[in-house]
């Protein structure tokens, strides 16, 4: 994907379409247009920083010999319950110790929880995610001279954020593990010192960073007196979080112009967008960034994603299958929080799309929807909950998230890890007895 983040021209053509109807999407193509490029920064000079969460659907119709997982989404920004998913390993290995002995009595608690330690090990993601936050820092601090201020990963993040809890642990490990500080601000508190927010900053050796951008020179991004060595985006993924808007998308474009690390980027940002990601799963548009081999071994994990407003035979073939098996396919908006984020995909609404063009898709900031096919994805089972004294139950499909890292500066890859977790996903209509 750091390929995908580099490449604006293929990016730029790609995503023409979708631009017009996705607020995102123009507004972050704009930003890339600005900050980068002949005579501005050089991005593949900067320090890149990617957090990611690969999401699979698991296919309960592959045997043992085919490999069950099929990629519906590649998350590029604010890949939320790292931290809660490692929590959540941990109620599911208490209850288990509890339980399993009372319902098998040939079972010990020390014999469970020491096969647990190999079917159900303890999950990495919170000090992993953690730790590539650290080293993006230490690669910045090793690259630019100090200001004289204290040096912070800077969490954007709504003034009422409902995850909160999930960056306070991130914050936590990062002090607890490697002694870094933190500062949290909102977009819109951003915005309202954007005059202030860049200071200039002078190379602590020679790699190209002094060159970064021919007309200003190199910018620090200073917050309420501290510089920001990474910048980690907790939002901006959706119009609703760009208030007052004009104000907010000034404060992004000027991190951007920044040597802060960005994580996501605004290229990077736009290589996470739906339509990139279905695009991706075509052989020839994989093979721009992808050597065969490895293209061919990733397609194999791609769920089919097709641009149901499309005019090819593939798209057409498409809607056809999701009109005869409507079970079998989702339909997913370019932004994140779009109402009918992930839904069944409905005859009704494929028979309107045909000389429409996405019509309404601005004014929800949803952008173009992608139809992927889930084929064999139907609920295996039922998850039970208590919810208020009360028990809940619903269909469950099981899905594998794996969040990773990496790390890059110019043509170095100088860091990846790969933190697995899983979660049960709900679908169909929830009873309750």
């Amino acid at each position: 994907m750091d390929k995908v983040a580099l490449n604006l021209p293929w990016l730029r053509a790609s995503l023409a379409e979708t631009a017009k109807v996705d607020e995102i999407c123009r507004r972050l193509l704009g930003i890339s247009e600005r900050v980068y490029g002949p005579g501005k920064k050089d991005h593949s000079r900067d320090i890149r920083l990617h957090i990611m969460r690969n999401d699979f659907m698991l296919e309960s119709t592959v045997g043992s010999s085919g490999f069950a997982g099929r990629q519906i989404e590649l998350n590029m920004i604010a890949a939320s319950f790292s931290t809660h998913c490692a929590d959540l390993t941990e109620v599911h290995r208490y209850a288990l110790v509890k339980y399993i002995p009372r319902l098998r009595p040939d079972c010990d608690a020390q014999d469970v929880h020491e096969a647990l330690q190999q079917a159900l090990p303890r999950s990495p993601n919170t000090d992993g995610i953690a730790a590539a936050l650290a080293q993006a820092q230490r690669v910045y601090a090793n690259r630019w001279k100090p200001t004289g201020k204290p040096r912070v990963v800077l969490f954007i993040s709504s003034e009422k954020e409902n995850n909160e809890l999930d960056h306070r642990k991130l914050e936590i490990s990062l002090f607890k593990n490697h002694k870094v500080l933190t500062v949290r601000r909102s977009l819109a508190a951003l915005s309202a010192q954007c005059s202030t927010l860049l200071a200039p900053l002078e190379p602590a050796g020679f790699d190209g960073a002094a060159a970064a951008d021919g007309s200003r020179g190199p910018q620090a991004l200073l917050v309420d007196g501290h510089e920001v060595a990474v910048a980690y985006f907790r939002e901006g993924y959706w119009p609703g979080q760009f208030c007052p808007a004009e104000e907010c998308w000034t404060a992004r474009e000027t991190i951007e112009i920044s040597e802060a690390v960005k994580c996501p980027s605004a290229p990077a940002q736009l290589a996470g967008m739906k339509k990139v990601q279905q695009l991706l799963s075509q052989a020839h548009e994989l093979r721009r960034f992808a050597p065969d081999g490895v293209g061919q071994r990733l397609r194999r994990c791609f769920a089919r994603q097709e641009d149901p407003s499309a005019e090819s035979e593939e798209a057409k073939q498409a809607v056809r299958a999701a009109k005869d098996d409507p079970a079998s396919w989702v339909m997913k908006p370019q932004a994140r929080r779009a109402r009918g984020a992930t839904l069944r995909v409905r005859a009704g609404h494929l028979r309107r799309l045909p000389g429409r063009r996405h019509r309404g898709a601005s004014k929800c900031g949803a952008g173009p929807p992608v139809a992927i096919q889930g084929q064999g994805h139907e609920p295996g089972g039922r998850l039970c909950w208590q919810r208020r004294g009360r028990c809940t139950a619903a269909g469950a499909g099981p899905t594998l998230l794996v969040a990773g890292g990496a790390l890059h500066l110019m043509a170095r890859f100088l860091m990846s890890g790969t933190f697995c977790r899983h979660a049960i996903g709900t679908s169909g209509k929830a009873s309750t007895p």
